[in-house]
């Protein structure tokens, strides 16, 4: 496995813990400000660094089931993570780990536990690195090291690479 494979594989998997302590994402096709916010939800705030400005927002519904959050992970007053909850489990994460409004990463879980994540690591807005989950333990890593659209490496569960 070349040395910048191996260095991509770290930054996504660090990338992936990094949003599993944070708060997650949304539809990478709409802008994470805008998606946080819909009307018909009621919004609890919170000021984690104590600068008098919100930076992570719980969304409840009609009937008050935590269905949403937000939260700014580097305090510029923009939501940079969102996770989606059904029944108070995870369904959808999504963040932007490079600040720039455009989601990077997503993860995907099934009954709450992880199924699937992406990570586009040269932010061109298309997913580049693939992880599947089995009980919330990676299986298998797919990579589109030439970013064509098509994978170019598979790493499983049982290759001593992973």
């Amino acid at each position: 496995m070349k040395k910048s494979n191996i260095i991509l594989l770290i930054i996504a998997i660090v990338a992936i813990a990094y949003l599993c302590i944070a708060v997650r994402p949304v539809n990478k096709d709409k802008d994470l400000v805008t998606e946080i916010n819909p009307s018909s939800l009621k919004v609890e705030t919170k000021d984690k660094n104590n600068d008098g400005k919100p930076d992570v927002w719980l969304y409840y519904n009609d009937k008050k089931e935590h269905v949403k959050s937000g939260a700014d992970k580097n305090y510029d007053n923009k939501v940079d993570y969102v996770r989606y909850l059904s029944n108070n489990k995870p369904v959808k994460e999504e963040g932007d780990l490079n600040f720039d409004g455009v989601s990077d990463i997503w993860v995907y879980y099934e009954n709450g536990k992880k199924a699937k994540a992406e990570r586009d690591t040269n932010f061109d807005t298309k997913p580049d690195i693939f992880i599947y989950y089995s009980n919330d333990k990676i299986i298998k890593v797919e990579k589109d090291t030439d970013f064509d659209g098509k994978i170019d490496e598979t790493t499983s569960a049982s290759s001593p690479k992973l």
